[in-house]
């Protein structure tokens, strides 16, 4: 079956594009993933596609200090999206939980403040904040008290949301 058989709007739109992304690497690692995230930047401007997901980047066990990998996290984010307001391509920040960052309201508004770029806004996944019962945790993991706050905390800097 042809996809303009079924789609009454004949012309379906590309929203955003998923970039692989893990801002909270070093070395090489760290250099080769800013390349990547320019590289789908480059793809998502010549198709028209307004907007990139990324990722944060995963805090582990062993890890740096959250804070330092916020901090590294929002250093490889604003390169890309001084390159993004080059092209005119919208970098969406998509929180998760599962050791990734952000995974909480907080940690994405201190990366959504820290990079500070008009081609850098959140992508709201409300079933994957820690603690929200589209993962199972159920709200009593969130430490910000309830999936609500989270969401009420990065609300406004929202240009897309995913419902679960």
């Amino acid at each position: 079956m042809r996809i303009g058989h079924t789609n009454k709007c004949k012309s379906p739109r590309v929203r955003s594009i998923g970039v692989p992304t893990n801002h909270a690497q070093e070395g090489a690692d760290y250099d080769e993933n800013i390349a990547r995230l320019k590289q789908w930047i480059d793809i998502a401007a010549k198709m028209g596609v307004p907007m990139v997901r990324t990722f944060g980047g995963w805090h582990r066990p062993g890890m740096p200090s959250e804070e330092e990998t916020i901090e590294r996290i929002i250093g490889s984010i604003k390169v890309c999206a001084a390159y993004a307001a080059e092209k005119k391509v919208l970098i969406g920040l998509h929180n998760h939980n599962h050791g990734q960052i952000p995974s909480t309201g907080a940690q994405a508004l201190k990366i959504l403040d820290g990079v500070a770029s008009p081609y850098f806004v959140g992508l709201m996944d409300t079933g994957q904040w820690h603690g929200s019962p589209g993962i199972g945790e159920g709200p009593e993991g969130n430490e910000e008290g309830t999936e609500r706050g989270t969401v009420d905390a990065k609300f406004d800097y929202m240009a897309s949301i995913r419902m679960w």
